[in-house]
């Protein structure tokens, strides 16, 4: 009988999905800290064991710029009151502000915001400072209420990058910011009932695997849908798992009983692109619903 030559560890590795993959890099950084006194910097889904303190150095630096111009405006300080930012001159204003103070990552981080607000995306300089100012202060309502104008456009820069290598679809995506993906999924469902594209009772499919909570919001006695798995199980020759939806899964889905096929993106676990024909045989089941925006934890 032939001996079988077990696979390389890599290839075995490539077969897992993210989170099974997290799982076994957990246990190699737990072992490390145990026998080499090293440091494990946790960056997985959930709360980090470690904090970014540049971007909030930075955050904490535009606030104290923020409330000199609330006292500029107007200042009672015996009572602790400040008025609202002006826009004339802010920019310049913040310009001095920085060059007066000492030369630290967080002074760097803002002043090459600036530079890729007023020069790259060609802001008006007043316009923007002030949007940041007068958000950072906390004194107003957002306007509009779905995103401040410049830092969707700043987002709209970073998805088309991100998402589409730069080039993204003609149209523009107009941005709804919320506190994250199950916010996202709440919204979602709740604007789809609103506005009759589904209702109670109603039959979705959902491309597995989804993680908790995802796979529970449809349930909720405030939507109460029925969910159809369709799982997404198709591998590549070397076992590598793709998570597409399968042709016979998008059929399935866009028939009479059901009214929506739901996809998580950003993927999770990550997965590739649709099965050849999917957009087709889904057809008006096969609006895609994003799980909600980028996750960025530190």
């Amino acid at each position: 009988m032939t001996e079988q030559t077990p696979e390389p560890p890599d290839r075995e590795l490539r077969k897992l999905s993210p989170f099974e993959l997290k799982d076994e890099l957990l246990q190699v950084a737990d072992e490390a800290v145990r026998t080499r006194e090293a440091v494990m910097l946790n960056a997985g889904r959930g709360n980090p064991n470690w904090i970014a303190t540049t971007p909030r150095e930075a955050f904490f630096l535009l606030g104290q710029f923020a409330l000199a111009e609330s006292r500029r405006a107007w200042d009672v300080p015996g009572v602790g009151l400040g008025g609202m930012p002006r826009s004339p001159g802010i920019a310049r204003r913040l310009h001095d502000f920085l060059d007066a103070s000492d030369d630290e990552p967080a002074v760097q981080l803002l002043r090459g915001a600036l530079t890729h607000g007023e020069h790259t995306l060609g802001f008006h300089p007043d316009r923007f400072v002030w949007e940041l100012t007068d958000a950072v202060i906390g004194d107003n309502y957002p306007v509009p209420d779905r995103m401040l104008p410049h830092a969707e456009r700043i987002v709209q820069e970073y998805l088309s990058r991100e998402l589409f290598a730069g080039r993204p679809p003609s149209g523009r995506f107009d941005l709804f910011a919320v506190e994250g993906g199950t916010a996202a999924m709440t919204y979602l469902f709740h604007s789809l009932q609103v506005n009759g594209l589904l209702r109670k009772g109603d039959t979705i499919a959902l491309g597995a695997p989804l993680f908790t909570p995802y796979l529970e919001i449809p349930r909720l006695e405030e939507f109460r849908l029925r969910t159809v798995d369709i799982q997404q199980s198709a591998t590549t020759k070397d076992g590598r798992h793709t998570w597409p939806v399968p042709g016979r899964g998008a059929a399935q889905a866009g028939g009479p009983a059901h009214q929506g096929l739901l996809r998580g993106e950003p993927v999770q676990p990550g997965r590739g692109g649709h099965a050849e024909g999917v957009r087709a045989q889904a057809g008006g089941a096969g609006a895609q619903a994003p799980a909600g925006p980028v996750d960025h934890h530190g």
